[in-house]
């Protein structure tokens, strides 16, 4: 079977000695950043439990922030007198820590990559692909497409964390029958959008014909608030005659009680 084969094999994965290895679990500081090999996956350990056997990896990626540029840097004056903004964008390099879960039980292995704050949709799932393609092609390049063909789906969760009540949603973005596109976006503390006068008139009038693709919302446990699920579709979806999304991102979480929290509840959406 694909999934012992695969396990057995990171099973024999032994830590390189170089300064990724040698720094874990703290950062390179931004002169070894700049100097160190980008999308080099490097192998620094891993930990069992009753219920699955995990493995952790470090890299160094190339990162991409738009950002604002002070106008009092523009020297040109035509450009200053025309424009009032101007938007650049910054590229430096960035340390993540990844972790590829087997859970023998369900045959699942489970990817988790690191998330930050500014990072775009497009951004993510590139930095998940580079990831995959590393591992797999230092497996078996064979087996690249059956890892893109088989991946979970969890479109499902969509309709499930919008009408659960124990969360505060944040973010919502949708298409109706009549072709409107809408997006909301509000995290300003204890506010839900589902509370909104105008989102609740405006869900009861077209509850059945909602097409959800995007949605965020906060959850709190005893210890900790502000821990969010995000399900980062995109507006592709609404024509898409497969709804598929592969993707969740959890921010937020200080302890590994908070991200195994948050996890439950996916796991429990996707029932």
């Amino acid at each position: 079977m694909l999934f012992n084969n695969l396990l057995e094999f990171f099973n024999r994965l032994k830590a390189e000695d170089n300064i990724l290895s040698q720094s874990y679990p703290y950062v390179l500081n931004k002169k070894e950043l700049k100097n160190t090999e980008s999308n080099h996956v490097v192998f620094v350990g891993s930990s069992d439990s009753v219920n699955q056997k995990m493995f952790s990896f470090t890299r160094v990626v190339d990162f991409e922030e738009k950002t604002t540029i002070n106008s009092d840097l523009i020297r040109n004056a035509e450009l200053t007198q025309e424009y009032y903004e101007f938007i650049g964008i910054k590229k430096y390099k960035k340390q993540f820590f990844d972790q590829v879960i087997f859970h023998p039980k369900s045959f699942i292995v489970e990817i988790r990559i690191d998330y930050f704050k500014n990072s775009s949709d497009n951004q993510c799932v590139k930095h998940f692909n580079d990831l995959l393609k590393e591992l797999i092609f230092a497996y078996d390049p064979k087996y690249l497409g059956f890892f893109s063909r088989f991946k979970l789906n969890i479109h499902s969760a969509i309709k499930m964390i919008n009408s659960d009540m124990t969360g505060r949603l944040v973010e919502i973005c949708f298409s109706t029958k009549e072709g409107s596109n809408i997006k909301i976006k509000k995290r300003k503390a204890n506010l839900d959008i589902r509370d909104e006068a105008y989102h609740k008139a405006g869900s009861k009038a077209v509850l059945n014909n909602l097409d959800i693709y995007r949605i965020g919302s906060i959850y709190s446990n005893e210890k900790s608030e502000n821990l969010e699920i995000l399900i980062p579709g995109s507006s592709k979806l609404i024509h898409a005659s497969s709804k598929e999304i592969n993707e969740v991102i959890i921010s937020n979480c200080v302890t590994s009680g908070d991200f195994n929290f948050i996890k439950s509840k996916i796991s429990r959406f996707l029932k």
